[in-house]
């Protein structure tokens, strides 16, 4: 028996639940309806939004279809869009959406198509409308319900003549910039916009002419000189005057942040993990290839011991001491090539052009795959990480190879240009459409994706059907 002191694998998986949890908490303090679906419609995951917003409780949902929460031709249309998700890697929809006390809500939504357990799912969110279309209604109808609107909409809103000057606003608008309504009637929308933002984001009222409406994100000054960044959707009004409604980006921008930081800590812990497990691959193979194999060579002596002092006057005897000793040289070669694959000592001790070499030879007689490596005209001395990085890439590649291609010839080229080191595997096998794979994320190419960035480098495929496939990753010397 044996034992490994696991405690820092626990508090990494630690670290993961709490990340989860995390993701989770963000997940559900989204202001909008958020949902998680496979190909069929089965519900994967949904916010506390979307039990909210529709009525139905978390063992209702996880049994309907999406198709389920609208009706009559809406029901069609939105099956529709759906399926133009899963052709096209992302869609948006506008529908009524049917709670289930009957009440119907306008919801804008957009999806995308991921990869997720090996399949395609749809990843979406929706927001309610509501808002929106009451003000389109009322805008049509009369002045002033269009003013009763502006003052309850929860966006401040500026109507704008040509000059620039504001014609009218909201009381949010006093509320965001720190102006009474008098004093912004007095004023021209430069007033509110830093110099530098009218610098390199010039106000052009000449867009909303040639366009149904524009959305941008600036910084405007307050009355106390502070910045806010929002939203501007402006459109042009029937009228010749111009609408803009402005959202305070802030707590958008806070939780952006926190999401980055959530992905930089997920990221690190990946690290992390990688780091582990090259340590435990390390630690295994030295335990292989010194304990086991020590064990081996000891038993190898002992057979051949007998087998001197037993002669060959024992036929059957001699036959299975022969066929003893060809089942260990066998079986030491066996326990050397796990302990290469599990950490090749030629990678600490001769480097990594010397290690791609070796492992690409035997790669090729294991396979029956011809190879040919292209090594750089001097070795550079890299850090272990990058040097660990980049061979499990290889390794990972050749496997691709091995699997998929039916490749005749492999290449692979280690090189350093200038401040990059080049790693590439080229072969002339069938190959594929890069379009029809693009949104198939595997988990090893994900690895891979994710190895190269965390060694602040790029993953690359080039293939075309027919015409082989070619792995190209550079990462900076300095990384």
């Amino acid at each position: 028996g044996s034992m490994i002191d696991i405690s820092e694998r626990k508090r990494t998986e630690m670290e993961i639940i709490k990340a989860r949890d995390m993701a989770d908490k963000l997940i559900d303090s989204l202001p909008g309806v958020f949902y998680f679906f496979d190909k069929d419609g089965k519900f994967i995951r949904w916010n506390t939004q979307f039990e909210r917003v529709t009525g139905y409780s978390a063992a209702e949902i996880a049994n309907m279809h999406p198709s389920d929460f609208f009706e009559g031709d809406e029901k069609t249309y939105i099956i529709e869009r759906i399926k133009g998700v899963f052709e096209k890697g992302m869609n948006d929809a506008e529908a009524n959406f049917i709670t289930k006390s009957g009440g119907k809500i306008p919801y804008y939504f957009k999806a995308v198509m991921i990869n997720y357990e090996e399949g395609p799912c749809l990843l979406g969110s929706g927001i309610d409308i509501s808002e929106r279309k009451k003000a389109e209604g009322e805008l049509r109808i009369s002045e002033k319900k269009y003013r009763s609107l502006v003052e309850q909409a929860a966006d401040a809103i500026f109507i704008f003549d040509r000059q620039g000057y504001f014609v009218d606003v909201n009381s949010i608008s006093s509320e965001l910039l720190g102006y009474t309504k008098e004093e912004l009637l007095s004023m021209n929308l430069t007033d509110i916009v830093f110099e530098d933002d009218l610098v390199n984001n010039p106000i052009r009222l000449g867009l909303l002419d040639k366009r149904e409406s524009v959305i941008r994100r600036r910084t405007f000054r307050r009355r106390n000189g502070t910045a806010v960044t929002v939203e501007v959707h402006s459109k042009k009004l029937i009228d010749g005057r111009y609408l803009g409604m402005v959202r305070d980006l802030t707590e958008r921008i806070e939780t952006e942040k926190k999401l980055e930081e959530s992905f930089d800590a997920i990221r690190l812990l990946t690290d992390h993990i990688q780091n582990i497990r090259e340590e435990e691959r390390a630690h295994m193979a030295r335990e292989i290839h010194d304990q086991l194999g020590q064990q081996l060579t000891v038993l190898k002596m002992d057979v051949s011991w007998l087998s001197k002092r037993i002669g060959n006057e024992n036929q059957p005897v001699t036959e299975k001491i022969k066929s003893l000793n060809e089942m260990l040289d066998a079986t030491v070669k066996t326990v050397r090539r796990i302990s290469s694959e599990l950490r090749p000592s030629l990678l600490d001790d001769l480097g990594l052009g010397a290690t791609i070499d070796w492992h690409l030879k035997e790669f090729g007689e294991r396979v029956g795959i011809k190879t040919s490596f292209i090594e750089p005209q001097k070795e550079i001395d890299l850090a272990d990480s990058i040097k660990t990085g980049l061979f499990r890439i290889f390794q990972e590649s050749l496997t691709n190879v091995a699997r998929h291609s039916g490749a005749k010839n492999v290449t692979v080229s280690l090189q350093h240009i200038e401040n990059l080191t080049i790693l590439s595997i080229k072969d002339d096998g069938k190959g594929f459409e890069q379009e029809k794979i693009g949104n198939k994320k595997t988990l090893g190419i994900l690895g891979m994706k994710e190895r190269s960035a965390m060694m602040g480098g790029t993953y690359e495929t080039v293939s075309l059907p027919g015409q082989g496939t070619a792995v190209i990753v550079s990462v900076p010397l300095k990384s």
